[in-house]
């Protein structure tokens, strides 16, 4: 197989299909380029092949898991006045994803779509971040351009565990997408899609199983190794989370997302907890506006007993970027507090932003029925507490000992 595709590449270096595989094998771009000039005249007859050498650069980059680079590289086509055909803007919106942007990856995915309806590279990724309203037509137009690709059952799939409705048979349809999609070969989105539907459930050894497998299939899958960390913890297997955080530096090149990977894995035993927080602080102060690493670093400083070091935190992000989700959070910061009017305002603030965070409606929800009651007795340390319209001091909205849930619908963790 390695034989074939040198040769098929020596003959024909513009056999882009071939250069991939080449690049798997782990040629890099010089190699390529010395390969492409001893066996054939091509590039000496014709000099207007800048295209290529920026394409042999940014999918180099990709191979050795580079995506800054590749992005970086990926952007000279415009800049340079060339053509991007579909493939090569989904490859572009596949690095933004990988680099966390992901408004910036549907943004260039919808722009892919809109070059070539038929485009199917890397619309699994795709399907995992576009929102549910939008995944039905997706989906459909997928399996009309082909019923042969994995990456149109992944969609499929997609649709059915994003449905806010998430019963059994929705359940049931979208195992048989996914067992559908991984007919055609492996598939990281359809591995990890199955393991995130098993954790859910509460199936972790299975959840395992296929974070492994979605990870071996690729090795930059920052989801994955998130997820997996996530299924070591609660199986309270701290050294193999610890171990996976450390392995994932060689694929995963950001700094922000080495410092939160060993940051989570720290996270559950309180004899860490101290590092798991530098590790957290290590990832927001590298990438200003890291959501992620925010989002669990406030709830270690609840933990740790700083929750007003988390109220600074938020608000001075939420200067910067504010969202739906950091309002919430902060909101809960203030009910730990128990500033409750603060943290009521900050949810309507988040619902503002997005009307369909549960997270903040049912916070919201409970803080005013505690408002609104005359007298509600609740148990509290030696007695009982009374509230009243002006007093909600028995009111406890989150366990202090939080565990990790699944959010399919957002493929996100939050705490409860």
């Amino acid at each position: 197989m390695c034989t074939s595709v040198l040769f098929l590449y020596r003959a024909c270096p513009l056999a882009l299909d071939a250069v991939l595989g080449v690049l798997k094998l782990e040629t890099n771009r010089s190699e390529l380029e010395a390969l492409a000039k001893s066996y054939g005249e091509l590039w000496s007859k014709h000099a207007n092949l800048k295209w290529l050498d920026i394409w042999l650069q940014a999918q180099s980059c990709v191979t050795s898991h580079d995506f800054k680079g590749a992005a970086t590289a990926f952007q000279k086509f415009e800049k340079q006045g060339f053509g991007v055909p579909a493939d090569t803007t989904s490859d572009m919106a596949a690095c933004m994803l990988k680099l966390g942007k992901k408004s910036e990856a549907e943004e260039l995915f919808a722009k892919a779509r809109a070059q070539d309806e038929h485009v199917l590279k890397h619309m699994d990724a795709y399907a995992r971040v576009v929102a549910f309203d939008k995944l039905e037509r997706l989906s459909s137009e997928l399996l009309y351009s082909s019923s042969c690709h994995a990456e149109p059952w992944v969609a499929k799939a997609w649709h059915h565990s994003k449905n806010k409705q998430f019963t059994l048979a929705e359940r049931t349809k979208a195992n048989i997408f996914l067992q559908k999609a991984i007919s055609f070969g492996g598939n990281a989105e359809a591995s990890f899609l199955q393991a995130s539907l098993c954790f859910a459930n509460q199936g972790f050894r299975l959840a395992v199983q296929k974070y492994s497998e979605a990870i071996q299939l690729d090795p930059s899958f920052f989801e994955a190794y998130e997820a997996l960390i996530r299924c070591y913890l609660e199986a309270r297997s701290d050294k193999e989370a610890l171990s996976l955080a450390r392995v994932a530096k060689k694929y995963i090149k950001q700094p922000a997302y080495q410092y939160y990977l060993e940051g989570i894995a720290l996270s559950q035993k309180p004899s860490s907890l101290s590092r798991a927080i530098t590790a957290l602080q290590k990832a927001v102060e590298v990438e200003k506006g890291f959501e992620k690493g925010i989002l669990i670093l406030s709830n270690l400083y609840i933990q740790d007993g700083k929750a007003e070091k988390a109220v600074q935190m938020l608000s001075k992000q939420l200067q910067r970027h504010p969202s739906a989700v950091l309002h919430a959070e902060l909101g809960s910061c203030y009910t730990r507090l128990k500033r409750f009017q603060e943290a009521m305002e900050q949810y309507v603030l988040a619902l503002r932003k997005d009307p369909f965070l549960e997270r903040a409606q049912q916070s919201l929800d409970l803080l005013r029925r505690g408002a609104d009651q005359s007298v509600m007795s609740v148990a509290a340390g030696e007695g009982e507490a009374v509230l009243g319209a002006g007093n909600l001091e028995g009111l406890e909205m989150e366990s202090d000992d939080s565990i990790p849930v699944m959010d399919l619908a957002n493929q996100e963790y939050q705490w409860s």
